[in-house]
């Protein structure tokens, strides 16, 4: 269980990695506790529906591609949810690239594991 969030979801995948490790035979849960009504939560939700939304509807996938924002990515979609106004389409091209970025990590990592 994660108590204290981070905000960068590189770190939480860091977390999680230490727990599930490649070739691991055991699954592991990872719970995140979110306060309701936080900017944390309005985050998580916006982030969630917007890779919804872009069909990215397996929850690890999500997590795969959140992991791969870097700190100014994180510091453009904290400032897009925390300013309802801000157009979210800056929000979507960011996902849409960590997507990308994403893709092509798993066909390398399933070339290597086929070699």
């Amino acid at each position: 269980m994660h108590w204290d969030l981070s905000p960068d979801p590189a770190v939480l995948m860091q977390r999680n990695g230490r727990v599930a490790r490649l070739g691991q035979i055991s699954e592991v849960t990872a719970y995140y506790l979110i306060l309701e009504g936080t900017l944390a939560e309005k985050r998580d939700t916006a982030l969630l529906e917007r890779l919804t939304k872009a069909g990215v509807t397996d929850p690890r996938m999500q997590l795969k591609i959140l992991g791969q924002l870097d700190n100014e990515q994180q510091k453009k979609i904290t400032s897009a949810v925390k300013d309802d106004g801000v157009d979210m389409g800056s929000v979507d091209q960011i996902l849409k690239a960590a997507k990308l970025y994403s893709d092509v990590m798993e066909t390398e990592l399933r070339k290597l594991n086929e070699s």
